[in-house]
């Protein structure tokens, strides 16, 4: 896509690169796996039983993501729709880039445990605590760098996102720790209950996003994403609760430590992290203050979390994985620069 970008200078290296993306992958797959499927109507009732509510549910992302541009464009212009679709691309990026590829391959494991609900419930809070571990941090890091961001990244003329960037964000705390239930309702068949919950929060984002747009713009549209997306989080919980037969402090043993950090490391960063200088106007302006505010912003949230964790003693979670992801990572490093040494 991007060498037809400078080649053709036209959108249709989108469509280009999208097509070919999509003849690759599957042509791939004929060569990872020898499963070849072939065209059979002999559980098509079963399959467009299942299918119908993975079509609503493509529908309400559709509604979840874009009726914010209908609603700015129409209320606000489109200065401040552009404005807005910016901060939520860049809000969105730790969902996209960390949470999406851990969803894509925990499915299958949710899948194959499905007849054991024991140990899908157990997979799915290990899961859900290793998100949060992971993504909550990045989440609020990108509302606690806003400014430095967006002048790095987009330059001057694009300050009227900063604030738009971190109501985005902090919505997009909540959008990490729903998004795995999705994978279990799939697994355990039931899409319909995923597509319920979406529809209250569409429902909810579009009354939000009509109350608040017409008054305070583009703000008003980042506030309603934001309100929708807490008032549908308890309601994801309680599905997922009861369809894996968990208790709430289940869900809470973990999250409390990951969240808690957070919100730490942002009060810490607002109090005593660096800030823009009022002479800012290039984006080198960014680079100093960016790396002092990611340095200061992860060392609160390492130092919080492993006390949180120490205080708690010790409890089996995602910190007690991730520390032995890190013992074995430098055994490796060890043995490796033993035999180079030896060699």
């Amino acid at each position: 896509t991007v060498p037809l970008a400078f080649w053709l200078r036209d959108y249709w290296a989108l469509v280009i690169g999208t097509l070919a993306s999509r003849i690759g992958i599957v042509a791939f797959s004929y060569v990872a796996h020898p499963y070849r499927p072939r065209f059979s109507l002999a559980v098509a009732g079963e399959m467009m039983h299942f299918s119908k509510w993975l079509m609503m549910q493509n529908a309400l992302a559709f509604l979840k993501e874009y009726s914010a541009s209908f609603v700015i464009g129409r209320f606000a212009g489109p200065a401040a729709l552009g404005n807005f679709i910016v901060s939520a691309e860049i809000a969105s990026l730790p969902g996209t880039e960390l949470v999406a590829p851990i969803n894509r391959a925990i499915l299958p494991v949710y899948a194959k445990l499905a007849s054991d609900p024991i140990a899908l419930s157990r997979e799915y809070l290990s899961v859900m605590s290793g998100i949060a571990l992971l993504a909550v941090p990045a989440v609020a890091g990108v509302a606690l760098a806003a400014p430095f961001i967006v002048l790095l990244v987009l330059g001057p003329k694009w300050t009227d996102a900063r604030a738009l960037l971190e109501i985005l964000a902090f919505s997009g705390i909540t959008q990490v720790l729903q998004t795995n239930s999705y994978s279990a309702f799939i697994a355990l068949g039931k899409p319909g209950v995923f597509a319920k919950i979406n529809t209250f929060h569409v429902v909810v984002l579009l009354a939000c996003l009509l109350l608040l747009t017409p008054q305070y713009g583009a703000h008003g549209a980042a506030w309603a994403y934001l309100i929708a997306a807490i008032a549908a989080l308890p309601v994801n919980f309680f599905y997922i609760t009861r369809s894996l037969g968990l208790r709430a402090t289940n869900v809470v043993a973990g999250l409390w430590r990951p969240l808690l950090s957070a919100g730490v490391m942002y009060g810490v960063g607002r109090l005593w992290g660096p800030t823009l200088p009022a002479t800012a106007t290039s984006s080198a302006d960014a680079i100093v203050p960016l790396i002092a505010c990611i340095a200061l912003g992860a060392t609160t949230y390492v130092a919080v979390d492993s006390l949180l964790w120490l205080i708690s003693r010790r409890p089996a979670g995602a910190e007690t994985w991730l520390l032995r992801q890190i013992q074995s990572l430098i055994q490796y490093v060890r043995t490796k620069f033993a035999s180079i040494r030896s060699g």
